[in-house]
């Protein structure tokens, strides 16, 4: 026979698990939307060229999490306008 204090701690933990659940969720878009857009500003900046997407991902990838940058390449941060038109900052 199941106490209702057993089963009222079952559903907590339910609860608990979704929000939890959730807000791991809620982390991970934020760093894919910080990817995406970083992998962007590499593609425009290394003049819209295709066919380098993998490439631009995993720098980003790599320039957000910190990692020192590869030989022969280096940071560049800047800002692109609504017009398409990039500043170097």
């Amino acid at each position: 026979m199941v106490k209702f204090g057993d089963r009222w701690r079952e559903v907590q933990k339910r609860k608990l698990f979704r929000r939890e659940k959730y807000r791991l969720m809620q982390v991970d878009f934020r760093r894919h939307d910080q990817i995406r857009n970083r992998a962007y500003e590499i593609y425009v900046r290394g003049g819209r060229k295709p066919g380098h997407e993998l490439d631009d991902w995993l720098r980003a990838e790599d320039e957000l999490a910190g990692a020192p940058p590869k030989p022969g390449g280096r940071r560049i941060d800047f800002i692109v306008g609504p017009d398409g038109q990039t500043v170097e900052v």
